[in-house]
């Protein structure tokens, strides 16, 4: 009979993990890992954040966690989904949690800022360290030691005959219930309550250093960003290392996850695009505010120039009317000065593709 596949087979520490506590926005998976390998939840949540980013790896994850990990119901998520799974081959199983990952990521990734194989490296990393790590793996739940006294025998018996009735559907025969063989209740561990006040110190702490950079320093846009995103990770990470008895509230770990999510995008707007033709010229202007001559062109060498704005302001000065001009804008806008009637024509293709931009086409008067 085959059996069903659990997060052990990334991380053997990892078996039979529930997800007891589903309040917040998420499933209670990140909840349930830190618990589990012994850290703040903060940690496994940008731990997933940042998989997120890696080509979108994350997202299958984070899906998948959640449905192969039973909730506090007992019950897996998969299981309602597709009632069969659990009978499937292991290989058949895993096979499945691969290829709709793979799909997924070849769906979203080119969308992400960060490239899958960083995410895939880091992953492979963590399952490597922890099945090389002994004291990492938690021993399995049927694991056996010399008892020494009848309390912990009486205790086994019931575990085991318990699993043994789930497993084959039969009723297991009960000991009688007694006073010196019940075991206590164990207490839930205490709920770390969010820290609203540190997490509004942290927006702040942003929102200063960007104006330092931006006004004080007088950084570009895209550095201000960069700087803004490195000390919110910092800080983020600070305060999940030493405040272990709160947690920030996932609203303000959103908010910080903003300027990551943009800092990586305008990174891969900005990156070296293919060589353009020889008969063409491109500029690309990203979170800055530039002016393009283009009064100086040599016409007889170029067909087509084509401008690729994002998150910027750009002024194009163009020597004459426009004869042809093509563009596609996204959230973005794109004004053209009247030009007199006198006015030479400006024999060249003018592509424009702006996002998010502000672009002024002026004509320049002879």
């Amino acid at each position: 009979m085959a059996s069903a596949v659990d997060l052990a087979w990334l991380d053997p520490s990892l078996r039979d993990l529930t997800r007891r506590d589903a309040s917040g926005l998420g499933s209670g998976l990140c909840r349930a890992i830190a618990e589990r390998i012994g850290v703040d939840p903060v940690l496994v949540r940008v731990a997933f954040i940042v998989l997120i980013l890696c080509g979108g790896l994350g997202i299958g994850l984070y899906i998948w966690g959640t449905a192969l990990t039973p909730s506090s119901s007992g019950t897996r998520p998969i299981d309602n989904w597709v009632s069969s799974f659990a009978s499937w081959p292991v290989a058949g199983q895993v096979g499945a949690v691969v290829g709709t990952t793979i799909a997924l990521m070849a769906t979203v990734g080119r969308v992400m800022p960060l490239p899958w194989a960083a995410g895939l490296l880091a992953v492979i990393a963590w399952v490597w360290l922890r099945r090389r790590n002994p004291g990492a793996v938690l021993p399995p739940e049927d694991f056996t030691e010399a008892p020494e006294d009848d309390e912990l025998l009486v205790a086994q018996w019931r575990r085991r005959m318990s699993t043994a009735a789930r497993s084959t559907g039969a009723s297991a025969p009960q000991l009688p219930a007694v006073d010196l063989y019940s075991e206590p209740t164990p207490e839930p561990a205490p709920k770390p309550r969010p820290a609203w006040l540190a997490g509004l110190v942290i927006l702040a702490a942003l929102v200063g250093v960007g104006a330092v950079c931006a006004w004080a320093i007088g950084t570009t846009p895209m550095v201000t960003l960069a700087i803004t995103t490195v000390v919110g990770g910092a800080l983020v990470l600070g305060y999940a290392l030493f405040a272990r008895q709160r947690r920030l509230p996932r609203l303000i770990l959103a908010v910080v996850a903003v300027p990551l999510a943009l800092s990586g995008w305008l990174a891969t707007q900005a990156a070296a695009s293919p060589l353009p033709s020889p008969d063409a010229v491109t500029y690309s202007v990203v979170a800055s505010e530039q002016t393009i001559d283009l009064t100086g062109i040599d016409t007889s060498k170029v067909r087509a120039v084509e401008i690729k704005a994002v998150a910027s302001d750009v002024e194009i000065i163009v020597p004459g009317a426009l004869q042809e001009l093509r563009t596609t804008t996204r959230l973005a806008d794109i004004t053209i000065d009247p030009t007199m009637e006198d006015a030479k024509p400006f024999d060249i293709t003018l592509i424009i593709d702006a996002i998010a931009s502000d672009v002024h086409v002026v004509v320049s008067q002879p």
